[in-house]
């Protein structure tokens, strides 16, 4: 997990995060990976997406803070955290 650097002051309305990953499973075999936002206690979680041995882009958008299930809000984000996590 990871946080996300403070947002510029003029950053008030906030219509989605997008999470861009690029991801590659290091031999061949099965796997997969998921791209989640935390927001205190509570997780939304993005795409469960198939891993290839070639580096692939990926992304997923999150509209509503999973704490409040609203728009996100500037200080909501900033507290957030990204996982990146293999799942398969």
């Amino acid at each position: 997990e990871f946080s996300i650097q403070e947002l510029p002051p003029d950053a008030e309305a906030i219509s989605g995060v997008y999470i861009p990953t690029m991801a590659k499973l290091a031999v061949a075999g099965i796997g997969s990976m998921q791209t989640s936002l935390v927001s205190g206690i509570d997780v939304v979680n993005g795409k469960d997406n198939v891993l290839t041995t070639a580096y692939t882009y990926r992304g997923d958008v999150f509209e509503k803070d999973p704490a409040t299930n609203q728009s996100w809000t500037k200080s909501g984000l900033e507290a957030a955290l990204v996982r990146v996590e293999k799942t398969a």
